[in-house]
């Protein structure tokens, strides 16, 4: 980068015009610093070189092509499916830990699980939470049917002891999304911003 300047008789400096341009290139400048860069871009030949997508009308260099501009919607929808799978795994990750909890010798702490899970999953997305209490309850269901039907006389006594089970999963869950919803409130995160 060879260094030059330009005397300020009016305006800015070279110095000056290439710590604003990423800014003013970015979007985040203010509207008379970027003024104050375009201004300055019109006039000097070597900043207009360096920043050609900042150049004014009449005066690009059509040799280096303009930055592309990103699609901020695209690059949200990005974001927002990473985040889903991330939820997922934590979701899997979760109710397997907390049946693996339910049936250690530290089977209280299942009570703080199971609302944890659901309640983390409420404060980052307010669809999902609603899928985690049915499958926790069909996690219970399954896993406790399996466990104790070799125990019981008839299937159907195991099936409605393990059904009757998944309730309280069902209800720690929903009680994990409820004070989820209460913190997000008291904080202000409504999940309706854009």
């Amino acid at each position: 980068m060879t260094e030059h300047t330009t005397p300020r008789q009016s305006g800015i400096s070279c110095d000056v015009c290439r710590d604003l341009a990423p800014l003013v290139a970015d979007g985040v400048a203010s509207a008379d610093s970027a003024a104050l860069v375009k201004e300055h871009l019109a006039r000097c030949e070597a900043c207009r070189t360096e920043f050609p997508q900042l150049s004014p009308e009449g005066t690009e260099n059509p040799a280096v092509p303009a930055l592309p501009v990103p699609d901020e919607s695209r690059v949200l929808r990005r974001v927002q499916n990473k985040l889903t799978l991330w939820l997922l795994g934590f979701l899997v990750l979760g109710l397997g830990g907390s049946m693996l909890v339910v049936f250690s010798p530290h089977s209280t702490l299942a009570l703080l699980c199971f609302p944890l899970v659901c309640g983390v999953i409420c404060w980052f997305d307010d669809f999902l939470w609603r899928l985690v209490p049915v499958l926790a309850a069909l996690v219970w269901f399954v896993w406790t049917l399996a466990a104790e039907l070799p125990y019981y006389t008839s299937w159907q006594a195991a099936v409605l002891s393990s059904a009757t089970g998944a309730l309280w999963p069902f209800v720690f869950c929903v009680i994990g999304a409820l004070a989820a919803s209460l913190f997000k409130y008291a904080f202000g995160k409504t999940g309706k911003e854009k």
